[in-house]
């Protein structure tokens, strides 16, 4: 479940990043670079919930360990850039022309405005550092209950059956003169 909502964010997110521009490059609008950087941005981020998704289904121990590390970089990462857009959030904005890439210019500019966008951007990297953390906390619960070549931790399936050989069968199975 944590998968589907994480890939859903990300989807919607990207697509938000699209109609907001932020994919095109002020200086070469035709140039196609800022969108692919865009979508192998986004291949990344799904394979980290589809690594869960497939892990916890097929019981996959190294699937769990890299959903497990992917999020717990996320909410170191997500918890340092939190910080550094409340530090710019006390700065000038002049500091922002003097950002090294487009994309920090941009969302330098947002953290200075006036509308409503910058709260929404502080906004989804605390939900994102909570998600993170419910995330790693689900997988490694999910990777600690899996020992190496163990079946799923919580389904609890019966023995349905047990084959029995009976004497008459181990005569036909011997060989001719090995009783």
């Amino acid at each position: 479940m944590l998968s589907v909502i994480s890939s859903t964010y990300y989807i919607c997110a990207f697509i938000a990043r699209l109609l907001l521009g932020q994919y095109t490059d002020p200086g070469d609008p035709n140039s196609p670079d800022e969108l692919w950087s865009g979508c192998s941005q986004l291949i990344i981020e799904l394979s980290i919930p589809a690594c869960g998704y497939y892990g916890a289904l097929y019981t996959h121990r190294t699937l769990l360990f890299f959903f497990c590390g992917a999020n717990l970089i996320f909410v170191v990462a997500y918890s340092i850039n939190f910080l550094r857009y409340v530090i710019r959030m006390g700065g000038g904005a002049e500091a922002c022309a003097l950002e090294a890439y487009a994309t920090q210019q941009r969302d330098c500019e947002l953290m200075h405005s006036d509308g409503p966008l910058r709260y929404v951007f502080l906004g989804s990297l605390v939900v994102l550092t909570w998600f993170s953390c419910l995330s790693f906390g689900a997988g490694k619960g999910l990777y600690q209950g899996l020992a190496p070549g163990d079946g799923h931790p919580y389904s609890s399936m019966p023995v349905v059956g047990e084959v029995i050989a009976t004497p008459d069968a181990a005569r036909f199975v011997a060989a001719p003169g090995m009783r």
